[in-house]
Protein backbone atom coordinates (compact mmCIF):
# COMPACT_ATOMS: atom_id res chain seq x y z
CA UNK A 1 0.00 0.00 0.00
CA UNK A 2 2.96 2.37 0.35
CA UNK A 3 3.21 2.81 -3.39
CA UNK A 4 6.10 3.83 -5.59
CA UNK A 5 8.63 6.41 -4.45
CA UNK A 6 7.81 5.61 -0.81
CA UNK A 7 11.39 5.73 0.46
CA UNK A 8 12.50 3.45 -2.39
CA UNK A 9 12.13 3.82 -6.15
CA UNK A 10 9.68 0.97 -6.85
CA UNK A 11 8.26 0.91 -3.31
CA UNK A 12 8.95 -2.81 -2.97
CA UNK A 13 11.54 -2.86 -0.17
CA UNK A 14 9.84 -4.80 2.65
CA UNK A 15 12.14 -3.45 5.37
CA UNK A 16 9.90 -0.37 5.47
CA UNK A 17 6.78 -2.43 6.14
CA UNK A 18 7.38 -2.90 9.87
CA UNK A 19 7.00 0.61 11.25
CA UNK A 20 5.26 1.00 14.64
CA UNK A 21 1.46 1.16 14.36
CA UNK A 22 1.55 0.19 10.70
CA UNK A 23 -0.88 -2.58 9.80
CA UNK A 24 -1.54 -4.44 6.59
CA UNK A 25 -5.09 -4.32 5.32
CA UNK A 26 -5.55 -7.92 6.43
CA UNK A 27 -4.40 -7.15 9.98
CA UNK A 28 -6.53 -4.02 10.20
CA UNK A 29 -9.65 -5.82 8.94
CA UNK A 30 -9.19 -8.74 11.34
CA UNK A 31 -8.86 -6.28 14.20
CA UNK A 32 -11.85 -4.17 13.16
CA UNK A 33 -14.20 -7.07 12.37
CA UNK A 34 -13.89 -9.85 14.93
CA UNK A 35 -15.86 -12.30 12.79
CA UNK A 36 -13.80 -11.58 9.69
CA UNK A 37 -11.69 -14.29 8.07
CA UNK A 38 -8.95 -13.66 5.52
CA UNK A 39 -8.71 -16.08 2.59
CA UNK A 40 -6.17 -16.05 -0.23
CA UNK A 41 -7.45 -16.49 -3.78
CA UNK A 42 -5.92 -19.96 -4.12
CA UNK A 43 -7.67 -21.10 -0.91
CA UNK A 44 -11.26 -20.24 -1.86
CA UNK A 45 -12.27 -23.76 -2.88
CA UNK A 46 -11.22 -25.36 0.40
CA UNK A 47 -12.89 -22.56 2.40
CA UNK A 48 -16.17 -22.59 0.48
CA UNK A 49 -18.20 -23.06 3.68
CA UNK A 50 -16.86 -19.76 5.03
CA UNK A 51 -18.14 -17.94 1.97
CA UNK A 52 -21.51 -19.69 2.02
CA UNK A 53 -22.05 -18.64 5.65
CA UNK A 54 -20.67 -15.11 5.30
CA UNK A 55 -22.76 -11.94 5.46
CA UNK A 56 -20.58 -10.16 2.93
CA UNK A 57 -17.48 -10.75 0.84
CA UNK A 58 -14.78 -8.08 0.75
CA UNK A 59 -12.73 -8.70 -2.37
CA UNK A 60 -9.38 -6.91 -2.34
CA UNK A 61 -7.99 -6.61 -5.85
CA UNK A 62 -4.46 -5.23 -5.81
CA UNK A 63 -1.38 -4.64 -7.91
CA UNK A 64 2.15 -4.13 -6.75
CA UNK A 65 3.58 -0.60 -6.52
CA UNK A 66 5.67 0.51 -9.47
CA UNK A 67 6.84 3.60 -11.27
CA UNK A 68 8.44 4.81 -14.50
CA UNK A 69 9.43 2.22 -17.13
CA UNK A 70 9.57 -0.85 -14.85
CA UNK A 71 5.97 -0.09 -13.92
CA UNK A 72 4.63 0.04 -17.48
CA UNK A 73 2.08 -2.58 -18.52
CA UNK A 74 0.80 -3.51 -21.98
CA UNK A 75 -2.84 -4.07 -21.04
CA UNK A 76 -5.13 -2.35 -18.53
CA UNK A 77 -7.30 -5.47 -18.33
CA UNK A 78 -6.83 -7.83 -15.42
CA UNK A 79 -5.60 -11.35 -16.09
CA UNK A 80 -8.00 -14.17 -16.99
CA UNK A 81 -7.52 -15.76 -13.57
CA UNK A 82 -9.04 -12.67 -11.94
CA UNK A 83 -12.15 -13.04 -14.08
CA UNK A 84 -12.34 -16.73 -13.11
CA UNK A 85 -12.01 -15.69 -9.47
CA UNK A 86 -14.82 -13.19 -9.93
CA UNK A 87 -17.13 -15.95 -11.14
CA UNK A 88 -16.21 -18.10 -8.14
CA UNK A 89 -17.08 -15.29 -5.74
CA UNK A 90 -20.28 -14.42 -7.58
CA UNK A 91 -21.44 -18.04 -7.31
CA UNK A 92 -21.72 -17.70 -3.52
CA UNK A 93 -24.57 -15.19 -4.08
CA UNK A 94 -23.39 -12.84 -1.33
CA UNK A 95 -23.06 -9.05 -1.34
CA UNK A 96 -19.58 -8.19 -2.64
CA UNK A 97 -17.56 -5.12 -1.69
CA UNK A 98 -14.68 -4.59 -4.11
CA UNK A 99 -11.62 -2.77 -2.72
CA UNK A 100 -9.10 -1.61 -5.33
CA UNK A 101 -5.45 -1.10 -4.39
CA UNK A 102 -4.00 0.15 -7.65
CA UNK A 103 -1.97 3.01 -9.09
CA UNK A 104 -3.79 3.32 -12.44
CA UNK A 105 -7.33 2.78 -13.77
CA UNK A 106 -7.32 -0.94 -14.48
CA UNK A 107 -10.39 -2.19 -16.34
CA UNK A 108 -12.91 -3.48 -13.80
CA UNK A 109 -16.18 -3.25 -15.76
CA UNK A 110 -17.15 -6.90 -15.23
CA UNK A 111 -16.14 -6.77 -11.56
CA UNK A 112 -18.05 -3.53 -11.06
CA UNK A 113 -21.26 -5.06 -12.40
CA UNK A 114 -21.11 -7.95 -9.92
CA UNK A 115 -20.18 -5.79 -6.92
CA UNK A 116 -22.57 -4.07 -4.53
CA UNK A 117 -19.99 -1.42 -3.63
CA UNK A 118 -16.59 -0.36 -4.94
CA UNK A 119 -13.94 1.43 -2.88
CA UNK A 120 -11.10 2.87 -4.95
CA UNK A 121 -8.29 3.10 -2.38
CA UNK A 122 -5.31 3.67 -4.71
CA UNK A 123 -1.98 2.92 -2.94
CA UNK A 124 -2.69 5.02 0.08
CA UNK A 125 0.30 4.63 2.37
CA UNK A 126 1.36 3.21 5.72
CA UNK A 127 -1.97 3.83 7.49
CA UNK A 128 -4.02 2.67 4.53
CA UNK A 129 -5.15 -0.57 6.17
CA UNK A 130 -6.64 1.33 9.09
CA UNK A 131 -8.28 3.91 6.80
CA UNK A 132 -9.96 1.28 4.60
CA UNK A 133 -11.24 -0.74 7.56
CA UNK A 134 -12.74 2.41 9.14
CA UNK A 135 -14.56 3.25 5.90
CA UNK A 136 -15.89 -0.30 5.50
CA UNK A 137 -17.03 -0.29 9.14
CA UNK A 138 -19.01 2.90 8.55
CA UNK A 139 -16.93 4.87 11.05
CA UNK A 140 -15.81 7.26 8.30
CA UNK A 141 -18.04 8.39 5.45
CA UNK A 142 -16.03 8.51 2.19
CA UNK A 143 -16.07 11.92 0.54
CA UNK A 144 -13.42 11.73 -2.17
CA UNK A 145 -14.24 12.51 -5.78
CA UNK A 146 -12.71 10.74 -8.75
CA UNK A 147 -9.83 12.89 -10.12
CA UNK A 148 -9.95 11.31 -13.56
CA UNK A 149 -12.41 9.66 -15.93
CA UNK A 150 -12.52 5.92 -15.22
CA UNK A 151 -12.70 4.02 -18.54
CA UNK A 152 -15.17 1.24 -19.20
CA UNK A 153 -12.96 -0.41 -21.83
CA UNK A 154 -9.21 -0.52 -22.40
CA UNK A 155 -9.26 1.77 -25.44
CA UNK A 156 -12.13 3.98 -24.30
CA UNK A 157 -10.08 6.87 -22.97
CA UNK A 158 -12.11 10.04 -23.56
CA UNK A 159 -11.45 12.51 -20.75
CA UNK A 160 -14.14 14.53 -19.00
CA UNK A 161 -13.19 17.70 -20.92
CA UNK A 162 -13.54 16.04 -24.32
CA UNK A 163 -14.79 18.05 -27.28
CA UNK A 164 -18.45 17.90 -28.28
CA UNK A 165 -17.38 16.32 -31.59
CA UNK A 166 -15.67 13.44 -29.77
CA UNK A 167 -19.04 12.16 -28.59
CA UNK A 168 -19.78 10.78 -32.07
CA UNK A 169 -20.10 7.00 -31.82
CA UNK A 170 -19.91 4.17 -34.37
CA UNK A 171 -23.63 4.41 -35.13
CA UNK A 172 -23.32 8.19 -35.67
CA UNK A 173 -25.10 8.88 -32.41
CA UNK A 174 -23.61 11.09 -29.72
CA UNK A 175 -22.93 8.40 -27.12
CA UNK A 176 -19.19 7.76 -27.49
CA UNK A 177 -18.44 9.32 -24.10
CA UNK A 178 -19.57 6.44 -21.89
CA UNK A 179 -17.04 5.90 -19.10
CA UNK A 180 -17.49 3.50 -16.21
CA UNK A 181 -17.37 6.49 -13.84
CA UNK A 182 -17.11 10.17 -14.73
CA UNK A 183 -14.54 12.61 -13.40
CA UNK A 184 -15.89 13.91 -10.08
CA UNK A 185 -17.94 10.81 -9.24
CA UNK A 186 -18.06 9.79 -5.61
CA UNK A 187 -20.56 8.42 -3.09
CA UNK A 188 -20.83 8.62 0.69
CA UNK A 189 -22.98 7.05 3.40
CA UNK A 190 -25.54 9.82 3.14
CA UNK A 191 -27.33 11.88 0.49
CA UNK A 192 -27.25 15.60 -0.25
CA UNK A 193 -29.80 17.95 -1.72
CA UNK A 194 -28.77 21.07 -3.66
CA UNK A 195 -30.66 24.29 -4.27
CA UNK A 196 -29.41 27.24 -6.30
CA UNK A 197 -30.31 30.89 -5.77
CA UNK A 198 -31.24 32.90 -8.89
CA UNK A 199 -28.16 33.65 -11.02
CA UNK A 200 -27.75 36.77 -13.16
CA UNK A 201 -28.37 36.18 -16.86
CA UNK A 202 -25.40 38.28 -17.96
CA UNK A 203 -21.72 38.54 -17.02
CA UNK A 204 -19.72 41.60 -18.00
CA UNK A 205 -15.94 41.57 -18.43
CA UNK A 206 -15.51 44.02 -15.54
CA UNK A 207 -17.83 42.13 -13.18
CA UNK A 208 -18.20 38.68 -11.60
CA UNK A 209 -21.07 36.23 -11.59
CA UNK A 210 -22.31 35.32 -8.11
CA UNK A 211 -23.38 31.69 -7.68
CA UNK A 212 -24.90 31.13 -4.26
CA UNK A 213 -26.19 27.70 -3.36
CA UNK A 214 -27.32 25.57 -0.43
CA UNK A 215 -26.48 21.97 0.40
CA UNK A 216 -28.57 19.89 2.80
CA UNK A 217 -27.61 16.54 4.30
CA UNK A 218 -30.87 14.62 3.87
CA UNK A 219 -29.45 11.34 5.18
CA UNK A 220 -28.63 10.03 8.64
CA UNK A 221 -24.83 10.16 8.56
CA UNK A 222 -22.52 13.14 9.06
CA UNK A 223 -20.17 13.58 6.12
CA UNK A 224 -18.17 15.94 3.97
CA UNK A 225 -19.68 16.95 0.65
CA UNK A 226 -17.62 18.19 -2.28
CA UNK A 227 -19.35 20.67 -4.59
CA UNK A 228 -18.06 20.80 -8.17
CA UNK A 229 -18.90 23.69 -10.49
CA UNK A 230 -18.60 22.89 -14.19
CA UNK A 231 -18.92 25.40 -17.03
CA UNK A 232 -19.63 24.74 -20.72
CA UNK A 233 -19.08 27.17 -23.59
CA UNK A 234 -21.87 26.78 -26.16
CA UNK A 235 -19.94 28.15 -29.18
CA UNK A 236 -16.34 29.26 -29.62
CA UNK A 237 -13.85 29.95 -32.41
CA UNK A 238 -12.11 26.70 -31.42
CA UNK A 239 -14.26 23.69 -30.58
CA UNK A 240 -14.74 24.00 -26.81
CA UNK A 241 -14.60 21.17 -24.27
CA UNK A 242 -17.93 19.66 -23.27
CA UNK A 243 -17.35 21.00 -19.78
CA UNK A 244 -14.56 22.22 -17.51
CA UNK A 245 -14.26 22.22 -13.73
CA UNK A 246 -13.99 25.87 -12.68
CA UNK A 247 -14.58 25.89 -8.90
CA UNK A 248 -14.94 23.43 -6.05
CA UNK A 249 -15.62 23.52 -2.30
CA UNK A 250 -15.89 21.00 0.52
CA UNK A 251 -18.07 21.27 3.61
CA UNK A 252 -18.97 19.18 6.65
CA UNK A 253 -22.66 18.55 7.22
CA UNK A 254 -24.42 16.88 10.12
CA UNK A 255 -27.63 14.93 9.38
CA UNK A 256 -30.38 17.41 8.53
CA UNK A 257 -27.98 20.34 8.42
CA UNK A 258 -28.02 22.91 5.61
CA UNK A 259 -25.12 25.17 4.68
CA UNK A 260 -24.73 27.92 2.12
CA UNK A 261 -21.70 28.61 -0.06
CA UNK A 262 -20.85 31.00 -2.85
CA UNK A 263 -18.74 30.80 -5.98
CA UNK A 264 -17.73 33.78 -8.11
CA UNK A 265 -17.03 33.40 -11.82
CA UNK A 266 -14.99 35.99 -13.71
CA UNK A 267 -14.14 36.36 -17.37
CA UNK A 268 -10.78 34.67 -16.86
CA UNK A 269 -12.59 31.55 -15.58
CA UNK A 270 -14.20 31.21 -19.01
CA UNK A 271 -11.03 31.83 -21.03
CA UNK A 272 -9.31 29.38 -23.38
CA UNK A 273 -6.21 29.36 -25.59
CA UNK A 274 -7.14 30.71 -29.02
CA UNK A 275 -5.70 29.75 -32.41
CA UNK A 276 -3.30 32.67 -31.89
CA UNK A 277 -2.03 31.00 -28.71
CA UNK A 278 -3.47 33.70 -26.47
CA UNK A 279 -5.93 33.55 -23.60
CA UNK A 280 -9.31 34.86 -24.74
CA UNK A 281 -12.87 34.94 -23.44
CA UNK A 282 -15.34 35.21 -26.27
CA UNK A 283 -18.81 36.67 -26.20
CA UNK A 284 -21.60 34.14 -26.05
CA UNK A 285 -23.73 31.75 -24.03
CA UNK A 286 -22.36 29.56 -21.25
CA UNK A 287 -23.92 26.86 -19.07
CA UNK A 288 -22.96 26.19 -15.48
CA UNK A 289 -23.72 22.92 -13.70
CA UNK A 290 -23.64 22.30 -9.96
CA UNK A 291 -24.80 18.81 -8.95
CA UNK A 292 -28.30 18.57 -10.50
CA UNK A 293 -28.61 22.35 -10.93
CA UNK A 294 -28.18 23.95 -14.36
CA UNK A 295 -28.19 27.63 -15.42
CA UNK A 296 -27.32 29.48 -18.64
CA UNK A 297 -25.87 33.00 -18.85
CA UNK A 298 -24.46 35.33 -21.48
CA UNK A 299 -20.91 36.73 -21.37
CA UNK A 300 -20.49 40.20 -22.83
CA UNK A 301 -16.98 41.73 -23.17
Amino acid sequence: MNGAWSRTWQGMDEKWDVEPNQKTLEAAMLEKFSACTAVLEEEIAKNASLFRNADKIVWVLAEKPSTEKPGDIDDLNYEDRMHQLAQELKAFNKPIVLVLLQNRPRIITDFDQMSDAVLLAYELGAQGGLAISEVLAGEVSPSGRLPFTYPKHANDLLTYDHKFTEKLDQQFGMNAFDPLYEFGHGLSYTRFEYSLDPVAKELLASDSLKIQYSVKNIGTTASYETSLLFVSDSVASITPPAKRLRKFAKMWLEPGETKQATFYLKAKDLAFISKDHKWVTEEGWFTLRLANQKVTFFYKP
